[in-house]
């Protein structure tokens, strides 16, 4: 069994300019957080492709002194060590005429700042049901236990229960 002490499970998610009033004005990002029913190692949000960066990052100060986040990055800063880490170039995002770099970097930013040695990371506009089950403590106890790399929540509706899928390291 995985010591409590040995998850350090960190919590991102992300904003950008389409929702992060929603996110950060609204008690959205409180809900996103409290929902997941689980004590975090660290709280973290990123901020994605703003327009009126002084004003987000207003938000963003006042969501650590509420004690909702203890942390947020604006992804910009830190995009060339990103893609210099993993080993990606900015027009690795290109597919036929879309460019996904601005909806790719904040979740490559999430797990490039995050201190814990687990992160669950949701979209912002992503909720879960508040349940009982402890599925993170389930997830990170089968990770150590198969040595999984990833885990993703899926929902049954005949059994009301959480169930975990997982994708074997490669």
């Amino acid at each position: 069994m995985t010591s409590k002490e040995s998850k350090t499970v960190s919590f991102f998610t992300i904003c950008y300019e389409g929702d992060w009033e929603r996110i950060l004005k609204e008690n959205r990002l409180e809900r996103i957080i409290r929902q997941c029913n689980y004590d975090f190692f660290e709280k973290g949000l990123i901020i994605n492709n703003v327009k009126d960066r002084p004003t987000v990052e207003q938000y963003a100060k006042e969501a650590v002194q509420k004690g909702i986040i203890d942390v947020y990055y604006f992804s910009e800063d830190y995009s060339d060590e990103i893609l210099t880490k993993f080993s990606i170039t900015r027009n690795s995002f290109h597919l036929d005429f879309y460019d996904g770099y601005y909806y790719s970097i904040g979740p490559l930013s999430a797990v490039y700042l995050a201190k814990g040695k687990y992160l669950v990371y949701l979209t912002g506009d992503c909720l879960i049901e508040p349940h009982s089950v402890p599925w993170i403590d389930e997830s990170v106890e089968r990770m150590e236990m198969i040595g999984t790399f990833c885990c993703q929540c899926t929902w049954c509706r005949y059994q009301h229960r959480m169930y975990l899928v997982y994708l074997q390291r490669r």
